[in-house]
């Protein structure tokens, strides 16, 4: 039987050699160059408790990287290693590949029975977790999943009100004196998501339709205005953007 290796990626020399190695650094050393060939380092072992941020490497002489900074995949074929750690006994391993890029794979196996213990206590974290306010004792019971309804069903009422909708309402039809006017109540639009207010207005006198918003029902922070003249059934119309807040 024979191996087509035209269908991977290597040079076919590449597949009846070794391809990684391992790379001793002694610590004892403060500086050690080594002129090897690769294209993949990593760090295979290293005594408990080494910083490795202060292990500098150097490939092909470009600015320092630390040990903590690989696995690196580029082609080298010199490696500065520096110690900076302080310590001066044990030794380092490091892993190199060539071609092939060899990578040191890490694996977390945890029990069933553990992970059904951290799933417990995870649920029951979120069922305790309220909204304490400034204190402790100020307690509204709103828990983590309470919040996550609340948030789900806001969405889903901003969905469903961003199609158009079209309300209209007649605010007034009763005559006016001279020199009088007409005020509305304030409409609380906060709950419906709109976009704008369209107001039109037609009477057979000439006058001024005014739009107010406010803040709390009483303190007019936002104005627009338009003059009509009477009789006009074409300009009596005033388009505003509602603020929001």
């Amino acid at each position: 039987m024979s191996l087509d290796l035209t269908r991977f990626p290597f040079p076919i020399k590449a597949y009846y050699k070794q391809n990684y190695f391992f790379l001793y650094f002694n610590l004892s050393k403060n500086v050690d160059v080594q002129f090897i060939r690769g294209d993949f380092i990593d760090i295979y072992s290293y005594p408990s408790g080494l910083d490795l941020s202060k292990l500098k490497i150097s490939l092909n002489d470009a600015p320092e990287i630390t040990a903590q900074d690989l696995p690196v995949i580029t082609p080298f074929s010199k490696i500065t290693i520096k110690n900076e750690t302080g310590v001066t006994s044990g030794t380092v391993i490091f892993l190199v590949g060539g071609e092939a890029v060899f990578r040191k794979v890490r694996q977390i196996v945890a029990l069933a029975e553990d992970r059904t213990t951290i799933e417990t206590n995870i649920q029951k974290l979120l069922r305790s977790i309220g909204d304490a306010g400034d204190s402790p004792s100020n307690v509204t019971v709103y828990t983590v999943h309470y919040r996550l309804e609340a948030i789900t069903n806001h969405l889903f009422n901003l969905r469903r009100k961003s199609s158009v909708e079209y309300v209209y309402t007649l605010l007034t039809s009763t005559p006016l004196d001279a020199n009088a006017e007409y005020v509305s109540s304030y409409d609380d639009l906060r709950v419906y998501y709109w976009a704008y207010v369209i107001a039109t207005v037609y009477s057979d006198q000439s006058g001024t339709l005014y739009v107010q918003q406010s803040p709390n029902g009483s303190d007019v922070d936002m104005e627009h205005s338009l003059s009509y003249t009477g009789g006009d059934k074409e300009n009596n119309y005033l388009k505003v953007q509602i603020m929001q807040r």
